[in-house]
């Protein structure tokens, strides 16, 4: 029996990188997921599944009510087609999203996952900040802090929040965004 072993490897990006990099920088919730055959082009061997977004605030881009992500992967029935190092989204989710080439490439995110961040309230209603796999984001430093390259194995694992580990507000995220974008030059 041959098995086929699978991995991705993305390089994290700075803050700065991921600005830089992202066609579309949005926040917005999860209001629906549909798989489908073929990715557009006639091709119908790979599912691809939509990912609809109703957008509360766009930093980066054209303004818009909706997003639809275009990913590689989903499932439709009892066939599943896995993308190593996709991101995973919530119906009814928050996130926050550096979006590149939706439509053009088979995750649509700037460095795969390192472009998802998941927004939660905290026990006072103050809206949280969150990596890809619900590692609170404790500090501005600690985006791209990792050196070299991450690597999103065969097989996830999410981590659950650390107890008494506090997330930082959204809205500093939000305001360390808007710095870089004035930085860079980058306007909507």
């Amino acid at each position: 029996m041959i098995q086929a072993v699978v991995a991705s490897t993305v390089v994290v990006p700075s803050l700065n990188e991921l600005v830089r990099n992202a066609d579309t920088i949005a926040e917005g919730v999860v209001e629906g997921q549909t798989a489908n055959w073929g990715n557009g082009t006639g091709s119908s061997q790979e599912i691809y599944t939509t990912v609809t977004i109703r957008v509360s605030q766009v930093f980066k881009g054209a303004p818009s009510a909706k997003i639809d992500l275009k990913l590689a992967g989903g499932q439709i029935g009892n066939v599943r087609d896995v993308v190593q190092g996709a991101p995973q989204f919530e119906n009814g989710a928050t996130y926050l999203l550096f979006i590149q080439n939706n439509g053009k490439q088979l995750i649509p995110l700037v460095a795969m996952t390192c472009g998802q961040f998941k927004i939660v309230p905290d026990t006072n209603g103050v809206p949280r900040l969150f990596d890809c796999n619900n590692h609170p984001v404790t500090s501005l430093d600690q985006i791209g802090e990792k050196p070299g390259s991450i690597a999103f194995p065969d097989t996830r694992v999410e981590a659950k929040p650390s107890p008494g580990v506090q997330a930082i507000p959204v809205v500093s995220f939000a305001e360390e965004i808007r710095r870089v974008l004035a930085e860079q030059n980058i306007g909507k």
